[in-house]
């Protein structure tokens, strides 16, 4: 049951708000290899090389998606949001 919520959540996500979708994936990538590499079937050395391994691939993939035009993206639509809250006076009051 647990897998099918994550692919709904997935989906919402995508289909919602995606920038959301790429915040939420490299913490869940990350904890998720961390519980696997923490087993007690592995030695002591090889869960630090697991987790050693687990943070560089989260590295090389926030660096590869900061690097794409998908995160060009996602900063001018963040930009737009920010000037339509500053100019439109139907928000009012304080903006978070």
């Amino acid at each position: 049951m647990y897998p099918v919520k994550l692919i709904i959540i997935y989906f919402l996500l995508a289909n919602i708000r995606d920038f959301m979708l790429v915040v939420a994936l490299f913490p869940f990538l990350f904890s998720l290899g961390m519980r696997w590499s923490n087993r007690e079937s592995y030695s002591n050395s090889t869960k630090l090389l697991i987790k050693i391994f687990i943070v560089l691939m989260v590295l090389v993939g926030m660096l590869t998606f900061f690097s794409s035009s998908k995160a060009q993206e996602f900063s001018e639509e963040a930009q737009l949001i920010q000037t339509d809250l500053k100019n439109n006076k139907e928000y009012g009051g304080v903006r978070y």
